[in-house]
This record gives structure tokens, C-alpha cells and sequence, in this order.
């Protein structure tokens, strides 16, 4: 089953309704014979009746933002160009008046050996933004993302990705994913509760986990709650009128990072840059 946000899609496998087996595959990238780029998404769902991803001990992370909610972007800022060079431009474009180092740049200019690829993540001197990059033969694949000193504030499409709300429309959500994003920027993890029209309730736990090479994914973790099972107010933002969750898994991960994203703009689903500068909000 596929599901669309912005402008490219989320693979999602098995029913729903209930946690499943199984995955498709993601298309990999082009002539990417030495990396292994396969997705196997394996989502866990929930919903009113009680069907869960954790059966107990998931915590409330109660967190008073000092992130805005001007400061959360509606869309993923993602885009490609034909060279590193000019990559390179198009993230000092969006970063101004901060600049990559020179390093980074150096990098992005460098050949790839045949049938490889390369991810980075940009080192800044501000750092109210981050960038990661993807590079496969002649494909440059860049996201941008507005971060709070050494946390990222999720864009709401990212959040969208990782935790969806089967039936509920965009302005519906939107607030809950905007205050659990404020909180992720703040500190790194969030806490909120979705709750089902029979009183039953999803607890979930969201937090940002940083790897190695620089990228970071955002994870989730819920618990189903019986009705009288819970205290609402300890979890923090509430969404009402929930029916059915699903949280989305990456490439041997909990959530999705900044190259599950990358990967999927790339695509055959994906559309290509339209803009003389390589710019592409999805």
C-alpha cells in the first residue's frame, strides 16, 4: 500500500489495522551496485481496539518547549542539482548567513568510484540549520532542515511520515505534529496521546537519534491504554478523534532518518527538479 505526502511517496506494507509481516522493498537508487539501498519498511500500527507495537513500560516524556511553532516548517526542504559545486551554492543559499566549511565542500567536489555512493551531513558554525546530502553518480540529493543548536525541529511532512493518523485530515493533525516537533527541538524526545472516540487511548514517545555519520532519525514508540487506563495530561499534546496509527520504520532502524527521506526523493515516484536552481520543496 502506498501513502502520499508532499510530493512523494511512503511505502507502507501489510494492513493498517493491525502490526504485520512482510515488506516491499524500496527501488534503489541508480547504478548502486556496491551499497545496499533496499528499504524494508516494517510499520506497527494501532488502533481503538487495542492492537499495539508495546505491550507496556512506555514512559511520558513530559518537555516545555523553548522552540517555536513559527520555528516548524510545513514542508521538507528538499532539492537536487547536477554537481557538488552548485549543490554547495543552493545549501549557502539556505543557510545564510552561515557557511559550510570548506572540508564539506571538498568533499561534495570529489568523484564517486563507480557504482557508489556518499552521504554527508554539512558542519555549520550556526547551527539553527543542518544539511545532509546524498550523491549517487550523478545525482545530488540535499535536505535542509532548521535545528536547535544539536537537535533537529522535524518539518511536519517528516513527522507525518513517521507517525500517521489513518482517516484524519492534514489541519487536523497539523497542531499535534507542530507541538511534538516543538518538543523534539527542545530536547531531543516528546511525548503526546492519541486518543480513540470509545475512550481508549496511544500513548507514544517520539525522539531523535543521532548516528555516527551525522544523520539523525526521528523514532517512535507507542502503547495502547485501555479507558480509564490513563491520565491524558500527563503525556503532554493530545490528539482527538484518533481511529487508526501507524508509525513508519526505515532502512534497519526505528523511524526515519535523513537518508530514508533522501533515498525516497530519488525515488522513480519522485519528481525531478523543475527549478533553474535546483530547488525542489517537496
Amino acid at each position: 500500500m502506498s501513502r502520499f505526502f508532499g510530493s512523494f511517496t511512503i511505502v507502507l506494507t501489510g494492513s493498517i489495522f493491525v502490526a504485520c509481516g512482510g515488506a516491499k522493498p524500496e527501488p534503489k537508487l541508480d547504478d548502486m551496485a556496491q551499497q545496499k539501498l533496499d528499504l524494508a519498511p516494517t510499520p506497527s500500527s494501532a488502533n481503538s481496539s487495542g492492537n499495539s507495537d508495546i505491550s507496556g513500560g512506555l514512559v511520558p516524556e513530559l518537555v516545555s518547549p523553548t522552540v517555536q511553532a513559527s520555528d516548524v516548517a510545513e514542508r521538507l526542504d528538499i532539492f537536487d542539482t547536477p554537481d557538488g559545486g552548485f549543490m554547495i551554492v543552493q545549501i549557502d543559499r539556505r543557510i545564510a548567513p552561515a557557511r559550510v566549511h570548506d572540508g564539506f565542500l571538498e568533499a561534495l567536489k570529489q568523484p564517486l568510484p563507480h557504482d557508489t555512493s556518499s552521504f554527508n551531513a554539512a558542519p555549520f558554525d550556526d547551527v539553527s540549520k543542518g544539511a545532509y546530502v546524498l550523491r549517487s553518480g550523478g545525482k545530488n540529493v540535499a535536505l535542509v532542515v532548521r535545528k536547535n543548536k544539536t537537535f533537529v525541529i522535524p518539518p511536519v511532512e517528516w513527522m507525518r511520515a513517521v507517525l500517521w493518523f489513518k482517516d484524519l485530515d492534514a489541519a487536523t493533525t497539523r497542531p499535534f505534529y507542530v507541538q511534538m516537533s516543538m518538543r523534539l527541538g527542545t530536547a531531543g524526545h516528546a511525548s503526546g496521546i492519541a486518543l480513540f472516540p470509545n475512550g481508549n487511548a496511544l500513548g507514544i514517545v517520539m525522539e531523535e537519534q543521532p548516528s555516527a555519520d551525522g544523520d539523525v532519525a526521528v523514532v517512535v514508540h507507542t502503547q495502547f491504554f485501555k479507558a480509564g487506563a490513563f491520565d491524558a495530561n500527563a503525556w503532554g499534546p493530545t490528539l482527538s478523534t484518533a481511529h487508526d496509527v501507524t508509525n513508519e520504520n526505515g532502512n534497519g532502524h526505528n523511524g526515519l532518518n535523513a537518508r530514508d527521506l533522501l533515498r525516497r526523493f530519488t525515488s522513480p515516484n519522485a519528481p525531478a527538479s523543475s527549478s533553474p536552481a535546483g530547488g525542489v520543496t517537496l
